[in-house]
């Protein structure tokens, strides 16, 4: 993957030692940074060093977000070969899968959406969009469930402000 890192003046390209892509950065202020990407590929940096850490995910398997309050309380979220979204949560040790509502709508190969991006506003309240207008909203602890849109288009990112709740959501078809 290409990194590179900006110190205020010049960027800096890393050697990851793995290959594959990159498609997601969350940086932390204790200075932990994780990317996430194709072939279920998770980094952790820290100290100048980067691990890849082992995941649930196989070859196939793409993340196209990650996001967490801290560094040791992580989400992510992709698809297996283009399909079948997930939700994964990182506790610092160990990568999980996170079950996911069971209303959400399966396409006619009893497929679930992709999921695109993860964020939120604590760690007990997280946002993630997907293909479909897949909108979920929980936590590892007591589930997601799945927030109306009333439309069928792709979301491919959410964010906000977590001082006024507020929450926004784009895509497009």
């Amino acid at each position: 993957p290409v990194v590179l890192q900006f110190n205020g003046t010049e960027w800096k390209r890393h050697d990851t030692g793995v290959r594959g892509d990159v498609w997601w950065v969350r940086a932390f202020d204790d200075g932990v940074v994780y990317m996430a990407g194709s072939d279920s590929i998770v980094l952790r940096y820290e100290n100048g060093v980067f691990e890849r850490l082992k995941t649930p995910g196989l070859g196939k398997t793409v993340l196209f977000g990650i996001w967490g309050m801290t560094s040791n309380d992580l989400y992510a979220v992709g698809a297996h070969a283009g399909r079948n979204g997930f939700v994964w949560h990182y506790d610092g040790t160990q990568w999980t899968d996170v079950p996911l509502p069971d209303d959400i709508e399966l396409d006619s190969f009893n497929d679930l959406p992709t999921l695109t991006k993860v964020w939120g506003t604590s760690s007990d309240d997280i946002w993630v969009v997907g293909g479909r207008g897949t909108l979920l909203r929980g936590n590892r602890q007591t589930g997601f469930t799945r927030v109306d849109t009333d439309t069928a288009d792709l979301l491919f990112t959410v964010h906000g402000n977590r001082t006024t709740g507020r929450t926004v959501v784009v895509g497009g078809n």
